[in-house]
């Protein structure tokens, strides 16, 4: 495996993937007992304004936690409550 070349074969997909936001949204019906979130991927433009939604998804916590610390190791930036006034 070699990481220089999986980067130039990949370059478009890596490019693609630096342009979307992942929401994750407490999931209200969630139950205390088994916590789960809503998540969400977006499409957005460079300066990170979410246009179009990619897809939804129901995850227990624990494997949104596992998630989001892989796009972290993938150098995904945290960006902390952000809310569109007009949208909520």
């Amino acid at each position: 495996f070699d990481s220089d070349n999986y980067h130039e074969l990949n370059e478009a997909k890596l490019e693609k993937l630096e342009k979307l936001d992942w929401f994750i949204i407490r999931d209200p019906k969630s139950v205390m007992v088994a916590p789960t979130v809503l998540t969400q991927l977006w499409y957005c433009t460079e300066e990170g304004i979410p246009t179009k939604l990619k897809n939804t998804r129901r995850l227990d916590y624990e494997s949104a936690h596992e998630t989001w610390n892989e796009l972290l190791s993938n150098e995904w930036e945290l960006v902390v409550h952000q809310i569109n006034a007009e949208a909520a």
